[in-house]
């Protein structure tokens, strides 16, 4: 996430993009006050800080257009899949429970707007075909 930040950083200079990094470790209540000084175009953050600033209504992610996760084999590995499913399905979808019967029919209702999401991933591991629903 930092190697991300520094690159965005050096670009963002240039093009005028705000962005600022969300990641445990790092101390809760500094990162809080940087979110509350000024809007941030691009959030740089690991799952469980997010989820962790949203639900305290730190961070708001009604207008996100563009959510990349890196390393979604890692993600999953490390058992951040909860937590990415916290963040997206309330941007993604309309209603708060997706039976599985709408799943395979096909019939889930995206809100309108919502954000593209990009999963990158150096392997396609088990986990990852799961959830990309493709068999293995």
């Amino acid at each position: 996430a930092r190697q991300i930040l520094g690159v965005l950083k050096s670009v963002g200079h240039h093009c005028k993009v705000s962005s600022e990094l969300l990641v445990g470790g790092d101390g809760y209540g500094k990162q809080r006050k940087r979110l509350a000084d000024r809007p941030v175009d691009v959030l740089v953050a690991t799952p469980g800080r997010l989820v962790k600033h949203r639900d305290a209504g730190d961070v708001y992610l009604g207008s996100v257009r563009h959510v990349v996760i890196d390393e979604m084999d890692t993600m999953l590995e490390q058992g951040f899949q909860n937590d990415i499913g916290r963040l997206l399905h309330p941007m993604l979808y309309k209603k708060k429970v997706v039976t599985i019967d709408e799943y395979k029919k096909g019939k889930i209702n995206l809100v309108e707007g919502a954000p593209q999401v990009i999963l990158t991933t150096a392997t396609m591991t088990p986990a990852v075909r799961r959830l990309l629903d493709k068999p293995e």
